[in-house]
Parts: structure tokens; sequence; C-alpha cells
């Protein structure tokens, strides 16, 4: 996540979130949900990464923020060379508990039951939530 603030018309400060996914990972193209699972980006990701730093070369953000985990650790690298980043654990993505780093078919049943139910030793979307806030 990037950050970027702004004046409302009111002179009084907005806070301008830009939030970039991870590029894909070696997970994201052998269809794996990785959730907590530490995995690098694959090549493809990397390419991606590198298109996204062109992009963004012109646009100067005030913080950069990123969870902990290598594969937004290293987009954030690429994305915004000499740049500081703030590695923070609560910026994971979902806990899916034992199902994490589980092929995408082992994520079987209702996709909104997660809403409210965790994953086994895993989080649910309002636990998520909670842990962003």
């Amino acid at each position: 996540m990037w950050i970027k603030p702004i004046a409302d018309r009111n002179n009084q400060g907005v806070l301008e979130l830009t939030y970039f996914a991870h590029s894909t990972s070696k997970d994201n193209e052998a269809r794996i949900r990785s959730g907590w699972s530490d995995v690098p980006l694959s090549p493809k990701g990397i390419e991606q990464t590198q298109s996204l730093c062109r992009q963004c070369a012109a646009i100067s953000f005030d913080a950069i923020f990123c969870s902990d985990l290598q594969r937004a650790a290293e987009t954030a690298k690429i994305a915004f060379p000499g740049r500081a980043v703030v590695h923070d654990p609560r910026l994971r993505e979902m806990n899916y508990g034992m199902l994490n780093g589980c092929a995408a078919k082992a994520f079987s049943g209702d996709p909104l039951e997660c809403i409210h139910t965790p994953y086994n030793t895993g989080e649910n979307c309002l636990d998520v939530e909670r842990r962003i806030r």
C-alpha cells in the first residue's frame, strides 16, 4: 500500500491511499492460494513489477507500506527502488490456516462462508478487517 496525502476543498487534510496488489507469485501461477505461506514472485511477477516501476516513476508517494511476506516486499522493492518501505505483518492477506499453500480446488463450499466463519486455525474476512484497521 502506498500513501499520498492530498487536500480537500475545505483545506482539511485528506489521506489518499493507492493500493497495489503484489505481482504474480510462483503460487499464483500454480493455482495455489498462498495465504500466509511465504513465496517469491515468479519471473512473470518480476516483469510486472518492473512495468509498475516505470508507470509510477513520476508519482511521488509520501510513504510505502507492504506486508512482510516476500512477494509483497519484492514488489515494493522493485517498484520503488531506493525508497524506504515499512513492512507490516498486519497487511498480510487472509490466513487460510491449515489451507495456506493449498491448491485452489481445496477451497470448496460457499465462497461467502469465510466472511463469518474462519478457516481451520486461520481467519475469516472480519478478522482480516480488524487486523488491518
